[in-house]
């Protein structure tokens, strides 16, 4: 071991013993930003050129251009809304590069704040241009208030600009709705979709999220969810939320019910179902290693935005079902009721 791996190992023992889970969490997310600032995460040889600042004021990109994974569309989404908000209150020039699985603006374009910049527009003079990666892992009050602060501090510094990956979830304590509608509005592209969907479910119908990772052996999730269930164990798991969808549908059955799910499985079963809704179209995940078409992630941002216009909301968990923030989120898009049922 070098010397450096030494401490490095003494200092997590302290800080297992010595910290609160919550505080343990918060020290990991600012170590891992330090391996990033000292290239253990990956060469930042890009940054090492002589280049000259030509701006005369600081400048914030948060950045999604496949170098780190940040998470799936919401993670992201509530990440750059996050960093932005801290942009807008300082009055800092705000921008997003997200050219990583995809162009953000095949499916979301500027609406009050023109956020698009490409690469070569970049600043990369290690001394004048900051990198930063601040991660969530619990998504507790206490990790958002921790990156709030840390934010504000990091911002203050002298750098011309701030190149951040994240997936800060602070942003959920703000105006999401609001701060959502002055970077974001659907592209062409998008908005035909959601009118296209508009049409089969009408205005007052229901929403309701099923996320089950690999337990049925047919979504290969990220990150966790590494648990597969026997056959018998999939096909229960499966009744049990198709008496879910049963029991909704007794107590609203007058709506239409749209059913989302990372499960392919599952949604085969929901549509058999004659008050259900699928919307069609390939299940993808946007921080997948999978090679991706152009229109992989079509119902990906399909999905979220028929979900924000529901009337309610729903999320079902039980067992190692996962506790999906995408359903959340779209919520927030429009203020709607979000209803999660454990059972």
């Amino acid at each position: 071991m070098t010397l450096g791996s030494i401490i490095r190992y003494i200092k997590w023992q302290f800080a297992k013993k010595f910290f609160s889970k919550q505080a343990y969490d918060w020290w990991k997310v600012k170590l891992r930003n330090s391996d990033l600032k000292n290239e253990l995460i990956i060469p930042l040889t890009q940054y090492r050129t002589n280049t000259k600042n030509t701006k005369d004021h600081k400048r914030v990109i948060c950045m999604h251009d496949g170098k780190l994974k940040t998470g799936g569309l919401v993670d992201r989404l509530r990440g750059i809304i996050s960093v932005y908000s801290i942009c807008k209150e300082y009055n800092i020039d705000f921008k997003i590069l997200f050219t990583q699985p995809f162009p953000l603006d095949r499916y979301l374009i500027p609406n009050s704040v023109e956020w698009r910049i490409s690469q070569n527009e970049l600043h990369y003079n290690i001394k004048e241009t900051d990198i930063c990666l601040i991660e969530s892992i619990n998504g507790s009050k206490y990790e958002a208030q921790k990156q709030d602060e840390w934010f504000r501090n990091e911002l203050k510094k002298s750098y011309c600009e701030f190149h951040i990956y994240t997936n800060a979830h602070f942003s959920y304590n703000r105006d999401f709705a609001k701060l959502f509608a002055e970077l974001f509005k659907p592209s062409p592209l998008l908005q035909q979709l959601i009118d296209k969907e508009k049409k089969h479910l009408g205005e007052n119908y229901i929403s309701t999220s099923f996320r089950f990772l690999d337990l049925l052996n047919d979504f290969n999730e990220t990150a966790g969810g590494n648990i597969i269930l026997s056959k018998t164990e999939q096909s229960q798991l499966i009744n049990k939320n198709i008496e879910q969808l049963n029991k909704l549908h007794n107590k609203y059955p007058q709506r239409k019910i749209l059913v989302n799910s990372d499960s392919s499985t599952f949604l085969q079963e929901a549509a058999k179902l004659d008050f259900t809704y699928i919307i069609p179209g390939e299940i993808s995940h946007v921080d997948s290693n999978a090679t991706i078409k152009e229109n992989t992630h079509d119902k990906t941002f399909t999905d979220f935005f028929m979900i924000a216009n529901a009337e309610d909301i729903f999320l079902f968990i039980t067992g190692d079902m996962y506790n999906s923030g995408f359903p959340f989120a779209a919520a927030q898009l429009y203020n709607k009721p979000f209803h999660i049922i454990r059972f």
